[in-house]
C-alpha cells in the first residue's frame, strides 16, 4: 500500500499513531479497563510488564507490541501494563 497509496499511508502514520512517554512504574492500563480509544503498543526503547489477573508477568521489550486485539474487537483488558524502564 505504501508504494500504491503514499498519501493515505502517510495519514495513517500521523494521525492514527502517537507516542507515549511513560517513567517507571507508571501504569498504562489496568486489567477490566474497556479502552474507549483502543490502542495497541510498540515499545520503541525501554520495556514494560503485562501481568495478568492470576499474576502471571511478562516482559515487553524494544520493538515488541501489545493489546493488538484492541484494534479489531471488543476489548477489555485482562492484566495491568506498567513502565519498567
Amino acid at each position: 500500500y505504501d508504494a500504491l497509496y503514499p498519501h493515505i499511508m502517510r495519514q495513517i502514520c500521523h494521525l492514527a499513531a502517537s507516542n507515549l512517554q511513560s517513567s517507571p512504574d507508571d501504569v498504562v492500563f489496568i486489567a477490566g479497563a474497556v479502552p474507549l480509544r483502543p490502542k495497541m503498543y510498540i515499545v520503541r526503547s525501554g520495556s514494560l510488564e503485562y501481568t495478568t489477573v492470576n499474576g502471571d508477568s511478562s516482559r515487553v521489550k524494544q520493538e515488541e507490541w501489545v493489546s493488538e486485539p484492541a484494534l479489531w474487537i471488543r476489548w477489555k483488558h485482562r492484566g495491568i501494563l506498567r513502565s519498567v524502564n
